[in-house]
């Protein structure tokens, strides 16, 4: 759990943002995110609380979905927590966007939810990743990530035989918009095979028609809907995890998520942590 360093014991309950550490739903554990995790809750004077949930191949698909639900409701539902129920959302980075998008269509935790974020998120399990390698806007053969490598591993470790691909606790990418909490933020990374399904996603829960997709492949905010593409950028670049980075891209790196850290501090508190 993350409190701001600012916060005095009698001072008026925080919002709450319930993490999801990434991890292909196999690898990493919630102190992976601690450095995020304590920049956010300093910098957006919140609370912040990082779920550890049960990981593939031990545990397929519902597995960590009932997980989370149980441990987010519980974590609301902590008398020792000063928190703002009615301003609580749930956010998870790559594979367990998704995740966090699953879990948030629980009725019960849905109903206690104001919003989600997802990051860099897989959301479609119907494409190969043949398909998903082809949608990388590239600029040369050599900018590559990890993920074709690691991708159907994660894919092995997390669905069970014979699962629906497109049911939409698995492919949130067919997820309902009634189904989910109001305030929904979509972050993509420019050179990341997972951008694409992550854009149409946030596309089709805006309802954007033809002109407004063109004109919002790059980044829209439609009523509660907001979607960005972080450009020059990796998949995983809100942390330190690049081989043979340069200083450039390091550079980059850091430079883009004080950018993101911004907007999404900004969507929070004109939306889903707004007073109400």
């Amino acid at each position: 759990m993350f409190v701001p360093t600012a916060k005095q014991a009698d001072d008026e309950p925080l919002p709450l943002y319930l993490d999801l550490h990434g991890g292909g739903h196999a690898l990493m554990s919630a102190e992976f995110d601690d450095e995020i995790c304590a920049r956010m809750a300093n910098r957006f004077n919140i609370i912040v609380v990082s779920i550890e949930y049960s990981q593939a191949p031990s545990n397929r698909f519902p597995v960590l979905t009932n997980d989370v639900v149980a441990i987010a409701q519980a974590t609301i539902d902590n008398p020792d927590l000063n928190i703002d129920k009615k301003r609580v959302v749930l956010g998870g980075f790559s594979a367990v966007g998704n995740l966090a998008l699953s879990a948030a269509q629980a009725p019960g935790l849905r109903e206690r939810l104001n919003g989600v974020i997802a990051w860099y998120p897989v959301m479609d399990f119907t494409l190969t990743p043949d398909e998903k390698k082809a949608s990388r806007p590239y600029r040369n053969a050599k900018v590559l990530d990890d993920l074709p490598d690691f991708g159907p591993v994660f894919e092995w470790g997390h669905i069970p035989f014979g699962q629906n691909l497109r049911d939409p606790l698995l492919s949130t990418r067919f997820v309902s918009k009634n189904d989910i909490p109001k305030w929904i933020y979509i972050i993509g990374a420019e050179y990341d095979m997972l951008a694409k399904e992550a854009r149409d996603t946030a596309f089709d829960l805006a309802g954007l028609n033809e002109k407004e997709r063109e004109d919002g492949m790059y980044g829209f905010e439609k009523d509660s809907c907001k979607w960005t593409l972080v450009r020059d950028v990796r998949h995983a670049f809100t942390h330190d995890l690049m081989d043979g980075k340069g200083p450039d891209a390091e550079a980059m790196r850091k430079l883009r998520t004080e950018e993101i850290l911004d907007q999404v501090g900004n969507w929070l508190f004109k939306g889903p942590f707004s007073k109400y």
